[in-house]
């Protein structure tokens, strides 16, 4: 009969082999005794031999003495009778073993990718460090690495023990790898809420930075989450979740706890304390924060990062809000910016990036925040600003920015602060930003602009700061200035005004300050402004 088919199904590689009955044959019970009777005599019969002498086997004449065939001798086949059941007992032994280790098909493999894979693994370890070096790359495979590092205190040390199936697994991996990164795995710890050690628990005093009315820096102690504690990712502090407990929000700076507005602007369950202004995090800023899926804000205000703006942050599809001012980073703003118009909030001032403004900074046609002042930055500032209709808060001072200071900001009818000073804008104040009847704070103090101030910005009702100092401007003060009435502060000092100061000062019932020196007035000062 043929030979029955062999099974490859379910055995990582070892064939099944069809079922064996042992100690049985095809035909029945197999009787290795010694013969009973006389059927199993051989008998020499007479034959005849033909022309061709042929050779019969059966012919020969019995031999009492001869030693039989070795395949008839008792002895062997026993032996090889128990060597065939040892063998088939090993063999069932092994497939049964090899089946509860695993039962599920091999499955195909896929094509080569371009980075190394780790080698076959059927570890629990290697399970989740193949989960990882498909989010991360291949560094988890290299001890001593920060993503090495994450995953082990995931797979060895973490208390919540998440398995490989969990929906949270990789969110839980990226966070650990973020504190591991900015801590070198901890040989840099963060100023507060570091994982717990020995004897302590998940919650710390997170010391929210916090500036002073004379601007100097306290540090105030609130409650908080560790990070790489026991509790829920979304519950250390920095870190903002949605309802479903996915993070939206990586915000190592100063949101206070609890703030509804901050729920509603992000979706969050639970807001916790989350304030982590200068918490000395060093190193350069993670490209790793790109795996985060639905990521929308990266904060990371006044620490301590280095290097390049990552150009994979403007890749980002749902990133809404990036404000990284306030650390060392250097180098230019990659184009890619300039075109990520899902940003809502752009801040990278007080950082020390270089280079000019792309024309296609009108791109950014959902931006309301636009944020760059203290850094390298030169040329002219695109006359495109004027199509981000939505830009409500702009600071740009203390740059380079050169040439006229474009007119169609005047376009931007929901700007309210708008700081340009200290820079080495020419030209004269564009009128059309008379426009700008939302208007509070206005600094365009330390330029080299000339000419008047226009009378259209008298009639910026909601103005409680008017800063105009240092410069070349000439003719005078108008009397339509006591049409501020929401003006607290003003500084015109250190120009070429020339005529009387206009006794309607006097009707700026809130203005607490006022640099009228060193210009060219004439006159005596208005007795009503000091009785008010």
């Amino acid at each position: 009969p043929a030979p029955a088919p062999v099974s490859t199904t379910a055995d990582r590689g070892i064939a099944v082999a069809p079922d064996v009955e042992f100690g049985t044959t095809q035909g029945g019970v197999a009787n290795y005794g010694p013969p009973d009777d006389d059927e199993y005599l051989a008998v020499a019969q007479l034959v005849e031999e033909d022309e061709n002498d042929l050779f019969i086997p059966a012919a020969l004449e019995y031999d009492p003495d001869a030693k039989p065939p070795m395949h008839k001798n008792r002895r062997f086949r026993l032996y090889f009778i128990a060597a065939i059941l040892l063998l088939i007992v090993v063999g069932v032994g092994l497939g049964v073993g090899i089946g509860a280790d695993g039962g599920a098909p091999i499955q195909a493999t896929l094509s080569p990718t371009n980075t190394p894979t780790s080698q076959p693994s059927f570890s629990r370890e290697g399970d989740y460090r193949d989960i990882f070096v498909a989010v991360v790359g291949p560094d988890v495979l290299v001890r001593g690495t920060p993503a090495y590092n994450a995953a082990s205190w995931i797979i060895f040390d973490d208390p919540r023990a998440l398995d490989t199936q969990d929906t949270q697994l990789t969110q839980r991996f990226l966070l650990a790898l973020f504190w591991h990164i900015t801590t070198n795995s901890g040989e840099r710890p963060w100023r507060s809420c570091n994982p717990p050690q020995e004897g302590e628990d998940d919650t710390c005093e997170f010391l929210r930075f916090t500036r002073l009315n004379n601007d100097d820096v306290a540090y105030v102690p609130e409650p908080a989450t560790r990070w790489l504690s026991g509790s829920h990712e979304c519950e250390w502090v920095g870190n903002l979740c949605d309802d479903v407990e996915i993070t939206r929000a990586l915000d190592l700076c100063k949101f206070a706890a609890h703030d509804s507005g901050l729920a509603q602007r992000y979706g969050t369950r639970s807001p916790a304390a989350l304030d982590l202004w200068g918490q000395n995090i060093t190193g350069t800023l993670p490209t790793e924060l790109t795996s985060f899926p639905f990521l929308q804000s990266i904060s990371l205000i006044y620490n301590e990062f280095t290097g390049v703006l990552p150009v994979e942050y403007a890749r980002m599809k749902h990133l809404l809000n990036l404000e990284v001012h306030g650390n060392s980073l250097t180098g230019t703003v990659a184009p890619e910016f300039w075109s990520a118009n899902a940003l809502q909030a752009f801040n990278i001032g007080e950082n020390m990036l270089s280079g000019t403004f792309s024309t296609n900074l009108g791109q950014l046609t959902n931006l309301k925040g636009l944020h760059t002042f203290e850094n390298l930055f030169t040329g002219q500032f695109p006359t495109e600003v004027g199509k981000l209709e939505f830009l409500s808060f702009t600071r740009n001072d203390n740059n380079g920015f050169t040439g006229p200071l474009p007119s169609e900001f005047g376009q931007l009818y929901l700007l309210q602060e708008f700081w340009m000073h200290s820079n080495s804008f020419t030209g004269t104040i564009p009128s059309e930003l008379g426009n700008l009847f939302d208007l509070s704070d206005f600094r365009i103090h330390k330029n080299n602009f000339v000419g008047t101030i226009p009378e259209e910005l008298f009639d910026l009702d909601f103005l409680f700061r008017f800063d105009a100092y240092e410069m070349d401007l000439t003719g005078t003060l108008s009397t339509r200035i006591g049409r501020l009435r929401q003006l607290e502060q003003l500084r015109v000092s250190r120009n070429k005004l020339t005529g009387t100061i206009p006794e309607q000062i006097a009707n700026l019932s809130r203005l607490r300050l006022a640099w009228l020196h060193l210009n060219q007035f004439v006159g005596s000062l208005p007795v009503q402004i000091c009785e008010n």
